[in-house]
C-alpha cells in the first residue's frame, strides 16, 4: 500500500504449502529444509514462473496491473545463473521487467561475498529492481547497505511487534527511514496491523506499507476483483503513476533540508551548533561545529575561545559587550528549562540564537547548554529588506544626531538635524570633535561630566558595571537658534565591526518634561562621574 494515498501499489508472491493431512504449513517450516537440501531454487523458479504466467493472464484480460515482487535465496545464485533464468521466464511470458521486483533476504548477504554483489549488480544492470528483504532481522550489518546496491529497503516486521509498548521502536524506525532516504533507498515496512502504526509510518515518510491492516495473504482469485476495480474493493494505483509517486516518496520529511535531493543534502549548508558548560562564573566551549566557528568569525570573534573568554554571569560582574544577549539567553534557559531564542546584532550582522539547557548539576553550580546560531542577514531580501529599511528610516527620526566613533580615534557623523552643525566636518578626530561639540552646545555646568561620559576608552567597562550593553546620560544642550538649553539624552553603544570596537553615539530630545522637573535627577549619576578613573584601572 502506498502510504501517502492508501492505494495498492504492488503485490508480493508468497509460498504456502497446503497439505491434505497437516493443513497449511508455514514457509518458516519448509523453506529452511529446502535450503539445507539445496532444493530451494526449484521452489523459487516455480514461483517466478507462476507469477509471470499470472501477469500474462492479467494483461491479456486487459486488467490494470502493477508490479509483483518475488523472493530469491542466496543459494539460488550458487546453483543457477539467475539473471539468465529470470530473463528467460520473463521473455517466455512476455512480461516487461518493470513488472517484476526481486527481494533478497538481508540474512543471505555477506559483506565479503563478491560473487553475490556481482550478481545483484547484473540484475540491476538489466533493469530489474532489487529489494533488501527483512532489514533489521537477525544479525544485521550496516555494511550491507554500504556494500550492496539495492533500490528498496524492506524493514522487518519485528520492529512493529512491540510498537505500542516500547518507544524505542519509534526511534529506531525513524532513524532507519532517515538513513535510507539519505542513501537514496525507497522504504517499505511490513507487519503493519493497526491504524496507529500506519499513521506513525506515514508521518515519518515510510513510502510503502504491507500487513494485515490492509489484507492477509490471499490467492490470485481474490486479487482479480481489485484489478477489475470492482466496487467495495481496495483502491489500486495506476501503474503508470508509480514512478511519479516514487519521486514523491523520496522526499525526506525527517531531514532539516527536505527540499534537497539526497546527493545535494550532503553538500548543503551545515548547522552552526555549539555546546557550552558553565561552572560558577566561568564558561567553557565543549563542542563547536565548523559552521559555528565560521559564523563566530563573521560575528567579529577571532576564535570560538574568544567568544567565551570574558564570560562572567553573576550580578555585579562584567560581561563581553556585543555578546551580552547571548549570556542573558543562557541565564534564561537555565531558569526556564525551555528552548529559548533571541536575535542579536554582532559585527553589523543579524543573528538568531536558539538554545536549550541540556544538563544541570545544582549541587556544583554546573550547567550545559546546546545552541544553534543562524545568520539572518542573507534572508533579509526583497520586501523584507525594503520593510526593514523603511522602518529604520522612521526610527532615525527620533534622534537629533547619530555619530560613529572608532577605537583608533576616528569619528564620522551619520545623521544630524537642522538644530546643530555636523562638527565632525571640522575635525575627524573623535577627542577633538567631542571637545568642540561640548564647547558649542553643552551648557558650561555639564561640560566636565560630558567629556568624562564621552571617554571612549571607558565605555565598555562602564556598561559592564551597569549590567547593560550601552551607557546613557542626560545633558543640557543649547539650541543654536534660540540659545535656550533643553535636556537631551545621550546614548553610547559599543559594538564590534571589521575586527575593531566601534561606538555609536545617539542623541535624542526628552519628551514630557515640565517646569518642575529637577535636572539633577537626569544628570550623570555618581558612578558616571567616577567612571573615568575607575574604568581606566579596570581596563
Amino acid at each position: 500500500m502506498r502510504a501517502l494515498t492508501r492505494e495498492i501499489c504492488g503485490f508480493e508472491a508468497l509460498a504456502r504449502w497446503r497439505d491434505p493431512e497437516r493443513g497449511l504449513i508455514s514457509p518458516g517450516v519448509f523453506v529452511p529444509v529446502l535450503e539445507d537440501a539445496h532444493l530451494i531454487d526449484r521452489l523459487d523458479l516455480y514461483v517466478l514462473q507462476r507469477v509471470c504466467e499470472d501477469l500474462q493472464h492479467i494483461r491479456r484480460e486487459g486488467l490494470d496491473v502493477t508490479h509483483i515482487s518475488v523472493n530469491l535465496s542466496r543459494i539460488d545464485f550458487q546453483l543457477n545463473d539467475m539473471l539468465q533464468e529470470v530473463k528467460s521466464i520473463c521473455c517466455a511470458y512476455g512480461v516487461p521487467r518493470g513488472f517484476l521486483h526481486i527481494e533478497i533476504t538481508e540474512s543471505a548477504l555477506n559483506e565479503s561475498d563478491t560473487f553475490l554483489k556481482t550478481e545483484i549488480g547484473r540484475l540491476r544492470g538489466q533493469g530489474f529492481k532489487l529489494w533488501m528483504d527483512d532489514f533489521g532481522s537477525g544479525y544485521s550489518s550496516l555494511n550491507n547497505l554500504k556494500d550492496f546496491q539495492f533500490d528498496m529497503l524492506k524493514i522487518d516486521m519485528a520492529f512493529l511487534r512491540d510498537f505500542e509498548t516500547k518507544p524505542q521502536s519509534r526511534v529506531i524506525l525513524s532513524a532507519v527511514i532517515d538513513m535510507a532516504k539519505k542513501l537514496g533507498l525507497h522504504t517499505l515496512a511490513e507487519g503493519v496491523e493497526t491504524e496507529e502504526q500506519y499513521a506513525f509510518l506515514k508521518g515519518i515518510g515510510c513510502e510503502v506499507l504491507q500487513g494485515y491492516l490492509f489484507s492477509p495473504p490471499v490467492p490470485l482469485k481474490e486479487i482479480l476483483p481489485i484489478l477489475r476495480r470492482e466496487e467495495g474493493q481496495l483502491a489500486l494505483e495506476d501503474f503508470r503513476a508509480a514512478a511519479f509517486f516514487d519521486d514523491v516518496g523520496a522526499v525526506n520529511v525527517l531531514s532539516t533540508q527536505p527540499l534537497l535531493l539526497p546527493r545535494e543534502e550532503r553538500r548543503a549548508q551545515p548547522l552552526a551548533i555549539g555546546i557550552i558548560a558553565t561552572h560558577h562564573d566561568r564558561a567553557k566551549l565543549l563542542y563547536c561545529s565548523r559552521e559555528l566557528a565560521r559564523l563566530l568569525r563573521v560575528a567579529g570573534f577571532s576564535s570560538p575561545e574568544e567568544a567565551m573568554a570574558t564570560r562572567e554571569m553573576r550580578a555585579g560582574s562584567g560581561r563581553e559587550l556585543g555578546n551580552a544577549r547571548f549570556w542573558e539567553l543562557v541565564e534564561r534557559c537555565r531558569r526556564t528549562r525551555r528552548v529559548e531564542c533571541t536575535e542579536n546584532v554582532m559585527n553589523g550582522t543579524v543573528f538568531s540564537i536558539e538554545m536549550r539547557c541540556v544538563a544541570v548539576d545544582e549541587a556544583r553550580d554546573r550547567a550545559a547548554f546546546a545552541y544553534e546560531l543562524v545568520n539572518l542577514s542573507p534572508f533579509s531580501v526583497g520586501h523584507q529588506m525594503h520593510a526593514v529599511d523603511v522602518a529604520t528610516r522612521h526610527l532615525l527620526q527620533f534622534y537629533t544626531r547619530i555619530d560613529l566613533f572608532t577605537s583608533d580615534g576616528q569619528a564620522e557623523n551619520l545623521i544630524v538635524d537642522t538644530t546643530q552643525q555636523r562638527v565632525l566636518d571640522l575635525d575627524s578626530l573623535s577627542e577633538e570633535s567631542v571637545r568642540r561639540y561640548a564647547q558649542m552646545y553643552i551648557v558650561p555646568e555639564d561640560r566636565a561630566h560630558f567629556l568624562t561620559f564621552y571617554d571612549i576608552k571607558t565605555v565598555r567597562a562602564r556598561a559592564r558595571r551597569a549590567h547593560n550593553d550601552h551607557v546613557t546620560a542626560v545633558f543640557r544642550v543649547r539650541d543654536e537658534g534660540s540659545a535656550e538649553a533643553q535636556p537631551q539624552m545621550f546614548i553610547l553603544v559599543p559594538f564590534r565591526m571589521d575586527g575593531q570596537w566601534c561606538y555609536l553615539s545617539c542623541v535624542r530630545r526628552i519628551d514630557n518634561l515640565d517646569e518642575h522637573t529637577s535636572y539633577g535627577v537626569f544628570s550623570l549619576p555618581d558612578s558616571c562621574a567616577r567612571c573615568g578613573a575607575e574604568a581606566e584601572r579596570s581596563e
